[in-house]
């Protein structure tokens, strides 16, 4: 997929691909653009199913509104409690209080940013219905353990894929992609995401029940949520290309993580698992404090990477909103130390020459 530069010679995103502008162009001649049920809808439909070995797919308009269909589909409602790591993606926790629900927070790993197993392990609460995880910034949940937690309990299983449509796991010589563990999993297209049609997402499962609960929620008859066929021609060429570019930001992450970090006082959030095939939408960093954060945030500007700040963590809301019967200390400190590289710098040829310049320039 080509690649355009910014005035500092950063990747631009979303790609200024041919490719995909001649799918829209074809959509548009095709007269697929105008349809309620498009062709390009189905064929993506079928890209998703095969990618992730599934039988049913809910295209929808967002990530966010693939996790609400996703609570709705395991059947969250009024009164239940379902559980999120006090470190997450905002909308995942919103989603759980449109369904007047109650969400139980527990804390993120150790030096991590994803779900605590033994964290949710310590959980007794009757009223739980589902957990919901997240992987983040190329860091992959440990979902085997989710899983055997969430089956000794009668919980169901909701995964949060939105930032790794690439990622999964290696079992011998096959390929296991994340989403394919849980009852079902969610998918975003966002105008940032590594496969983007500026807004959008799905949501995967084989659990026919819940695909039931979905369709009957979406379908009023049409389609209340649905991607349009122009976004399908976006989204369609893309997927040839997805680990293709993976690997580009996985080598671009793997030199950069050789870099001097510690004399600037920054340390690499990274998973040393080998089984894995991961996915970077965000490279996660952390420094010492707020105050080093942003320092770290203004200095890099000076080479033209925007950094962004993470999420803040849930362990500060009201009781009124969340249940907090755990410990919670691992999330309330990565909030304050997390700073985020975007997936495109990690596209740059060079990014980790001229990232080691400021590092050296810096210790």
């Amino acid at each position: 997929m080509p690649i355009t530069a910014d005035p500092s010679r950063w990747p631009v995103w979303p790609p200024c691909d041919p490719a995909i502008e001649r799918s829209i162009q074809e959509a548009w001649r095709s007269g697929q653009w105008g349809r309620y049920h498009s062709d390009l809808a189905a064929e993506l439909t079928r890209i998703i199913q095969d990618r992730y070995d599934v039988s049913h797919v809910r295209l929808c308009c967002s990530g966010t509104m693939a996790v609400e269909s996703a609570l709705r589909g395991v059947g969250v409602g009024r009164g239940d409690e379902v559980v999120v790591a006090a470190y997450d993606y905002p909308g995942n926790l919103r989603c759980i209080e449109l369904l007047e629900a109650t969400p139980v927070l527990v804390d993120v790993e150790c030096n991590g940013v994803t779900i605590c197993p033994a964290s949710l392990r310590q959980l007794d609460r009757p009223g739980i219905k589902a957990v919901l995880f997240s992987h983040l910034y190329g860091q992959l949940a440990d979902v085997q353990s989710l899983r055997q937690i969430c089956q000794d309990r009668g919980w169901m299983m909701i995964e949060d894929a939105c930032q790794v449509p690439g990622a999964g796991w290696i079992e011998g010589d096959a390929f296991r992609p994340v989403g394919t563990y849980s009852d079902v999993a969610t998918l975003s297209f966002g105008g940032s995401k590594p496969l983007t049609c500026g807004s959008g997402g799905a949501v995967v499962t084989r659990d026919d029940r819940i695909a039931a609960r979905i369709r009957s929620y979406a379908e009023r008859p049409s389609d209340t949520f649905g991607l349009s066929p122009l976004q399908c021609a976006a989204l369609i060429p893309q997927w040839p290309t997805l680990a293709t570019m993976d690997d580009h930001r996985r080598e671009s992450v793997r030199r950069l993580i050789q870099l001097d970090w510690q004399s600037i006082g920054v340390r690499i959030v990274q998973q040393n698992w080998t089984d894995l095939r991961t996915s970077y939408y965000k490279l996660a960093m952390a420094v010492s404090d707020p105050i080093q954060r942003a320092d770290l945030r203004h200095q890099m500007s000076a080479i033209g990477i925007t950094l962004g700040e993470g999420y803040r963590s849930s362990h500060r809301m009201s009781q009124r909103r969340v249940h907090k019967p755990l410990s919670l200390a691992n999330a309330a400190t990565l909030a304050d130390q997390i700073v985020l590289m975007d997936h495109r710098y990690l596209l740059a040829e060079e990014v980790a020459e001229r990232v080691g310049q400021f590092v050296r320039g810096h210790s």
